[in-house]
């Protein structure tokens, strides 16, 4: 059960949510637990450029104190698929899930050794993001509607 600081952050943060686009960054709450977010990061630089990286947040009843997880849906080769990938960050009260987000995506660019990392040749994260299109609507049957709340927060 959250606390109730946690729920009251959380929906701070949602309500902020259409204005959070930037960045190649979009996400939106999960309808039914507010501690779940789905998020989509647009890469515009090689070897990611043109891919489209879907995933979770969990986000933890202490949020903010307590730092979220995050599980990456689509291969990318820098990250393990459904495996959770954890922040080296501590929770504090000045870090956003949208902050979090572009953590996940600066360390998309980096070679560093995180829980969740892989490590495979840039060619190959390149035919990932060409594919990621693709390997999306494949595996996820709900995958149009998903795009669709994305596109709704963008107008």
């Amino acid at each position: 059960m959250n606390n109730i600081s946690c729920t009251r952050r959380l929906i701070n943060e949602y309500k902020k949510i259409d204005k959070k686009t930037e960045y190649g960054i979009s996400y939106y709450p999960n309808d039914k637990n507010i501690n779940e977010c789905h998020f989509i990061l647009s890469c515009e630089h090689s070897p990611y450029a043109g891919g489209e990286y879907y995933g979770i947040i969990t986000i933890p009843h202490n949020y903010p104190h307590g730092t979220p997880s995050f599980k990456m849906l689509t291969p990318s080769g820098r990250f393990e698929i459904g495996k959770l990938i954890c922040p080296e960050l501590e929770g504090h009260p000045a870090l956003t899930l949208f902050k979090y987000l572009i953590w996940l995506q600066s360390i998309m660019y980096e070679e560093s050794n995180t829980i969740g990392s892989l490590n495979i040749s840039l060619a190959e994260r390149q035919q990932l993001a060409i594919a990621s299109h693709d390997f999306n609507e494949r595996n996820y049957k709900d995958w149009k509607e998903i795009k669709n709340k994305f596109e709704i927060q963008k107008e």
